[in-house]
């Protein structure tokens, strides 16, 4: 009986340890993050999002400028390909865009949210 006890111990120490030394953090599973074409979906669907919402409070231009320039764009994840992901626009030192997405961000209904920063000149 004492030998049976010892090998369970000793198995279940064993299966421990393996799983502790094949667990990698998060943040290095590949899997877990957007490709590079994910990724410009994303921004293409932020692009396309503040070319159609209807808001008076932004110009022309400024939906020309997030046509035509890059955006910063992050992501904190939380899961496989799951997280909240932000695009953003600096178009000039008054005005920001910024898209955000949060959920499954190859979802095509993920909930997208607008911020628009304006500072005012003093």
């Amino acid at each position: 009986m004492k030998n049976l006890i010892t090998l369970f111990l000793k198995s279940a120490m064993a299966s421990f340890l393996l799983l502790i030394s094949s667990c990698n953090s998060t943040d290095n599973f590949s899997g877990m993050k957007l490709s590079e074409s994910e990724k410009q979906k994303i921004i293409e669907h932020a692009r396309k999002f503040i070319y159609t919402v209807k808001l008076k409070n932004i110009s022309k231009e400024d939906r020309f400028f997030v046509k035509n320039n890059k955006p910063k764009f992050n992501v904190d994840y939380t899961g496989v390909k799951q997280g909240l992901a932000t695009v953003f626009w600096k178009i000039d030192d008054s005005t920001a865009l910024k898209i955000t997405c949060d959920g499954n961000l190859l979802d095509k209904s993920v909930p997208t949210r607008l911020t628009i920063m304006k500072c005012l000149k003093q």
